[in-house]
């Protein structure tokens, strides 16, 4: 496995940027690799499992900080209708309800984590932060 980079990450995710290179690594080393254990047994390739631990940080940075750094997780799914006067969304995301999968579905990261957990079969573990 990879050593976390810091400053590699930030360019990579430039939504991030502005957390100190202490949190993240703080957050990538007691976190997101303890929520990506997974990745250990699924995917053997060093820079896959550096790949995965560093979307399932950003999920959890984005349920923390939010996407933009506003405090919104972004859309998950696809607008299914909207409106203009008044300003009106709506958006879906068809996925069967799971143990854990609500929590994983919150932000776009966190939807491709939880796609290829269900895709491999390893969709069973419940997350928390």
């Amino acid at each position: 496995m990879q050593t976390f980079d810091p400053t590699q990450y930030k360019l990579d995710y430039p939504q991030f940027a502005g957390l100190s290179d202490t949190i993240l690594t703080g957050k990538y080393n007691y976190i997101a690799l303890a929520k990506s254990q997974w990745v250990f047994t699924y995917f053997t390739d060093a820079n896959q499992q550096y790949y995965w631990s560093c979307i399932v940080l950003s999920h959890i940075l984005t349920l923390e900080y939010g996407f933009d750094g506003t405090g919104s997780s972004g859309i998950v799914g696809r607008v299914s209708t909207a409106s203009e006067d008044n300003v009106s969304a709506s958006t879906e995301f068809n996925t069967p309800l799971e143990s854990g999968s609500a929590w994983w579905n919150q932000t776009i990261y966190g939807s491709l984590v939880w796609s290829i957990w269900a895709e491999h079969g390893v969709a069973t573990y419940v997350a928390s932060c």
